[in-house]
């Protein structure tokens, strides 16, 4: 078991972040007022905390996308996405992270006027100022939006923004080129957006190079994971409904897709001694599709009701391949080393749990293979 110090200084990996959803209170605030922007319902930090935690804990993904709202309005201008980059990396190296990958999705910032390529400047700019002030590595993952297109746009433009070190170059030195693009991802809502309708942005991206990390599993079910999958996703964003297809004990087990797989629980995932994978699940884990597990975002939106029924510890006590993450930090009001401490406090998980969820996250990362060594031997 690890202290609160202890956790906060342990070396480790956020691959599931939204600059837009970790915006600092005080720097919303103060943007807000420089645009005159109107809308936000008090600025007094600690009240305007409390409000947009309350509006995004109400059990449902759509209800806790509204808040975003705040937080786009004030990233309209280049010097604002700027800082909010740099903090983002400040933040990050503060809270002991050592690697991030931080997503976005560049056509929401351009209503104040920006360029897409502006947006990827401005933001490029603030990360690497964090990388060389706070010795921590960023990279950056372009989202296309469900809801929005076209997002082919949006592939197009992180290839011209596409980290030249993502392709096993020598770039594990510290010195790093502002083309830091590592990544593809499709974000927003998941009820009726499924991602193979934007798989022509998938397919310019992975052939252009990117990797592939797809939202599924969140807002909707088995059938958002199914179709990722099948869309080419080498990671799942959340992914935790994978649950849904895997059964317990005794349960009747007439769901199943397919052939069964059987594996040994433990007891913090469960009282029986067995689980049944059904056909998606099996194959989740058995081609260790990694899991971008963020615990208190989705208990917010309603996937889990407490810390201690949320599906992460079982499925990592059934071997999935989980990373632990934070999504929002700002909607959830949580960090990387909460959610660390959050499940020991669960789970009873120590030192041992969070090396292996450490190391997921580094082999997962979407960065070259020198910088995950250098990675791994800061660990």
């Amino acid at each position: 078991m690890l202290t609160t110090a202890e956790i906060k200084e342990f070396p480790k990996v956020m691959l599931h972040d939204h600059l837009d959803g970790g915006v600092r209170i005080d720097t919303l605030i103060e943007l807000a007022q420089q645009i005159g922007y109107e809308k936000l319902p008090t600025y007094d930090a600690s009240e305007l905390q409390k409000y947009i935690l309350g509006n995004s804990a109400r059990g449902k993904l759509e209800l806790y996308l509204e808040t975003f709202d705040h937080t786009i309005a004030v990233m309209q201008t280049a010097p604002a996405l700027e800082r909010i980059a740099y903090e983002f990396g400040q933040d990050m190296a503060n809270d002991g992270v050592i690697y991030a990958e931080s997503r976005f999705a560049p056509a929401l910032f351009i209503e104040g006027g920006l360029s897409l390529d502006e947006v990827m400047l401005a933001t490029s700019a603030g990360f690497e100022r964090a990388e060389k002030e706070f010795g921590i590595v960023i990279k950056i993952l372009a989202c296309g939006m469900k809801q929005m297109e076209p997002s082919t746009e949006i592939a197009e433009l992180a290839l011209r923004f596409m980290d030249e070190g993502n392709s096993g170059g020598e770039n594990g030195s510290g010195n790093y080129d502002v083309k830091k693009v590592v990544g593809f991802d499709l974000a927003g809502p998941e009820e009726g957006f499924l991602c193979s309708k934007h798989i022509e942005a998938i397919e310019v991206a992975r052939e252009g190079g990117l990797s592939i990390t797809l939202h599924a599993g969140e807002g909707a079910g088995l059938d958002s994971i199914k179709d990722a999958v099948e869309s080419g996703a080498e990671r799942l964003g959340h992914g935790v409904r994978i649950i849904d297809d895997i059964g317990f004990g005794n349960e009747n087990d007439t769901e199943s897709g397919g052939e069964n797989d059987t594996a040994s629980g433990s007891e913090n995932s469960t009282s029986d001694s067995e689980i049944k994978l059904r056909q998606l699940s099996k194959q989740i884990r058995d081609q260790q599709i990694p899991l971008e597990v963020c615990p208190t975002s989705n208990i917010h939106t309603g996937i889990s009701d407490a810390f201690e029924t949320h599906p992460i510890a079982p499925l990592f006590n059934a071997g999935f391949n989980i990373t632990l993450n934070t999504d929002n930090r700002l909607m959830s009001d949580i960090t990387l080393s909460a959610e660390f401490e959050n499940c020991q406090t669960a789970f009873g998980w120590g030192e041992a749990e969070f090396r292996k969820l450490t190391e997921n996250g580094i082999r997962a990362a979407f960065c070259s293979e020198v910088e995950k060594e250098a990675l791994l031997q800061r660990l």
